[in-house]
């Protein structure tokens, strides 16, 4: 009974912060913007170079807005509220690139195959 409470209480909390959400997300999705390249000639820490890309990505939050994705991979990226409205989607090429989001909440990344929760 306690876990159906939280859950309900969760649900709720998640939809009236979802409508807190800025003009911004809705007019455009955001862009990630480039900050680093990946070498082209830098071996690959993977020596089998599998097709899967679910080793080839790191996700971090830095200064509590930035969300850094380093990939040595080309990757499709989405990045989503946990209700689904679309923040940013692109096809990132191998390097480091950064997505500000100032809105806190949690958001869902996905990456080929892999899905990741973001907290901000």
């Amino acid at each position: 009974m306690k876990l159906k409470n939280f859950i309900g209480a969760l649900v709720a909390a998640v939809i009236s912060f979802s409508m807190l959400t800025p003009a911004a997300h809705a007019a455009g999705l955001a862009k990630f913007e480039k900050v680093a390249s990946v070498s082209a000639n830098a071996p690959s820490s993977d020596p089998t170079d599998s097709v899967s890309d679910n080793e080839k990505v790191d996700v971090q939050i830095r200064e509590g807005q930035w969300v850094y994705i380093t990939t040595s991979k080309p990757l499709n990226i989405k990045v989503v509220t946990i209700l689904g409205s679309p923040v940013a989607q692109e096809t990132l090429q191998p390097g480091t690139y950064r997505l500000k989001i100032t809105t806190k909440g949690i958001y869902i990344l996905k990456t080929g195959t892999q899905t990741r929760r973001i907290v901000i």
